[in-house]
């Protein structure tokens, strides 16, 4: 059965909306519509006045210390909650590690039994008599980025109850600090100035929920239950929600009561990259000519755009006892030009393969080419796998190209004048020993070698190398920004 990764369920989650309506019936039939709520409210935004378009290119990291604070009673029982420190002004400091607290003391009198859990028909299974066999309570940044702070409370708790058996609940709860005031902001704040926030992400949702509503044969249990059983009106300003590097992350949950979530929460996501352009997060709050914290370092890092819409192309080849299998993949919305760069990728690894056949008897090859955008740029990457008669070959190809089409070069990644060859080679000979003992040519490894862009570092991969008799294959090694240094990168200033 088909498994998803973290990004993706999200929106599958949401793809539930469409199996039931107001008494639990199918309404497979007829689109979700987005609502319309009559109520037209004016919401000033917090921070700076920020309109579309806005790109989100990368994130500057808080330089600020977070400190967990462990209270675990137990090994069944773990208790934990964080606490800041590194900013300018203390009383902001003091303001939010208050509400953190009081935000894990709440939380807590629903692990003493002083507090039942506010789901419908908790009354019932949570009796005096129950007890309580383990639990989690763990409170946690989510996002620490441009003078903004994302904090998530997931509590986990396992009771026995004395005719029913085990019950499991999880309840999640959110703080989201503008790290300049210790304020806490609403979901409309993550929009530009010129949009309607509540809309738009109604919008997105239900945009959602009608593309996944075919996919029932993903497997999304593992991930708890999202049932619709009243009409979906749409979210408030007081809806509950946490930022990632993936998205807005809105919390389905007692809260939502057109949602059945059983004594669970779950949570949808929407993506911070669209066409739209309008996701001020990264604007909002942050002031690139003014530091708060007391340390003014400057780390940054790319946010990855997990399209959740992607091409997938697959094919199979079978002559004699070769087997030939093919994958491509990249978004829906890859500009032209790269798609036309895959296609020519593809034509020309191919006539690779055929004369490698001719050459050699394997007897299985894999070819492999993925495409996804990190920042402004966009990564093509080729696997090829060769297997047979007891030896295994593959090789590694990476380039970078702008939306454009224009592809980087490596030289372009760093300012003029710094040497970054020579730190290319000592990470190469730094690495050698996680693949073979004996002496080799660093500068043969150097000429040719490729690269790719990852959130927080440049991953290089070299041309094959025949490390022992029946093994022939490149070598992987990452550079972190942090390590070159973000004075010697242009990486993050090219459009």
């Amino acid at each position: 059965m088909l498994k998803l990764n973290k990004p993706l369920f999200v929106v599958i989650l949401s793809a539930l909306i469409f199996l039931s309506g107001c008494n639990g019936e199918e309404t497979a039939v007829k689109d979700v519509t987005t609502p319309n709520n009559n109520k037209s409210v004016v919401y000033e935004s917090k921070g700076q006045r920020v309109l579309s378009p806005v790109e989100i290119n990368y994130v500057v990291e808080n330089p600020m210390e977070i400190k967990m604070i462990d209270l675990s009673e137990a090994n069944q029982h773990h208790r934990s909650y964080i606490e800041v420190k590194g900013l300018v002004d203390n009383s902001v400091e003091e303001l939010i590690n208050k509400e953190i607290k009081e935000l894990y003391d709440q939380l807590l009198l629903f692990l003493t039994g002083e507090k039942i859990p506010p789901f419908r028909g908790a009354r019932y299974l949570f009796q005096p008599e129950s007890k309580l066999m383990d639990s989690s309570l763990v409170i946690s940044q989510s996002f620490n980025c441009n003078n903004v702070l994302s904090v998530v409370a997931n509590l986990h708790g396992s009771y026995s109850h004395p005719r029913d058996g085990h019950q499991f609940f999880s309840m999640t709860e959110t703080l989201n600090f503008d790290l300049n005031t210790g304020e806490k902001f609403l979901i409309e704040d993550l929009f530009t100035n010129d949009v309607k926030g509540l809309e738009r992400l109604n919008e997105a949702i239900v945009e959602e929920v009608n593309q996944r509503r075919r996919y029932s044969h993903i497997d999304y249990e593992e991930h708890g239950d999202l049932n619709l059983i009243a009409p979906f009106k749409g979210i408030s300003s007081e809806q509950k929600f946490f930022i990632s590097d993936y998205g807005m992350n809105i919390v389905i949950d007692y809260n939502n009561p057109e949602f059945n979530v059983g004594f669970l929460s779950t949570y949808v996501t929407v993506p911070f990259f669209s066409e739209k352009e309008d996701v001020a997060i990264t604007e909002r709050f942050y002031n690139r000519d003014q530091s708060i914290f007391v340390k003014d370092i400057k780390k940054k890092r790319f946010l990855q755009n997990h399209s959740f819409n992607r091409i997938q192309k697959m094919d199979h080849i079978a002559e004699d006892d070769l087997s030939w299998n093919i994958n491509i993949s990249y978004p829906n919305d890859l500009p032209l030009s790269l798609q036309e760069v895959i296609d020519k990728m593809r034509e020309e690894e191919t006539d690779k393969i055929r004369l490698a056949l001719e050459e050699t008897s394997w007897l299985y090859v894999g070819q492999n080419i993925h495409a996804y955008p990190i920042g402004n740029l966009f990564n093509i990457s080729q696997h090829t796998y060769f297997s047979g008669n007891g030896k295994d070959q593959w090789e590694d190809s990476g380039y970078v190209y702008l939306k454009t089409g224009e592809r980087i070069e490596l030289k372009e990644l760093f300012i003029e004048g710094f040497d970054y060859e020579t730190l290319i080679k000592k990470a190469i000979a730094k690495a050698k020993s996680q693949y073979t003992s004996k002496e080799f040519d660093t500068d043969f490894l150097f000429e040719g070698i490729e690269f790719r862009i990852d959130n927080s570092a440049i991953s290089f991969f070299t041309k094959p190398y025949q490390w022992n008799d029946s093994n022939n294959y490149p070598m992987h090694f990452d550079l972190p920004f942090e390590k070159i240094g973000f004075e010697n990168l242009k990486i993050f200033d090219l459009k």
